[in-house]
Order: C-alpha cells, then sequence, then structure tokens
C-alpha cells in the first residue's frame, strides 16, 4: 500500500537538511510520516525524485505534471515508491484504501 502525497499542479522541492538528508517539500510544507515526523530521504534516495524536481522546476515552475503523482511509502526504508521508479502516471494506480 503506498499513499498519494502529490497530485498534478502539487509544488514539489526537495530541501537540503544540515545532517545531509533531504525532506520533500509540497506547496511549501514538509511532508509527515504517520509518526509525524518529516519524510526524511538520504542522498542516494533521493536521487529519483531529484530529477524529476530540477526538471519540474525548470519545465513546470516545480509543479507536478497533468496524470503524475508521487506515491510513498509510510517509512523511507524497505519500500518500493516514487524514490525507486519515479512519479506514477494515473493509470497506474489501481485502487483505493478505504478505512482507518
Amino acid at each position: 500500500v503506498k499513499f498519494i502525497r502529490a497530485v498534478p499542479g502539487d509544488t514539489i522541492i526537495l530541501e537540503e537538511q544540515e545532517d545531509g538528508n533531504f525532506y520533500i517539500i509540497i506547496n511549501g510544507k514538509s511532508i509527515l510520516n504517520s509518526e509525524e515526523e518529516p519524510y526524511s530521504l538520504t542522498f542516494a534516495k533521493s536521487r529519483m525524485i531529484n530529477l524529476y524536481a530540477q526538471e519540474y522546476k525548470e519545465k513546470y515552475n516545480s509543479k507536478i505534471p497533468d496524470n503524475l503523482y508521487l506515491v510513498l511509502g509510510n517509512q523511507t526504508s524497505g519500500t518500493q515508491d516514487s524514490t525507486q521508479f519515479g512519479l506514477v502516471e494515473r493509470e497506474n494506480i489501481v485502487g483505493k484504501v478505504i478505512g482507518e
């Protein structure tokens, strides 16, 4: 299960921290995991998202283009998500979890 953390039109920026890790900033706010901690990426984990962020900064003023979504697991380790394979096209999102 993955969380959609950013949708078309959202602004995406990676902000480097003093420890060398990066926070993902969506629409001016750092995204949080379920433990209410900032979603922090190592340099290696940030590379794929950083490629998109740089491209979109130049082409789209840092906004995610139509039909693409940022999907993340709750934690940064041990998950296959946009940090591994980039943004996801709408047609590849196959379901919705309902509940608490």
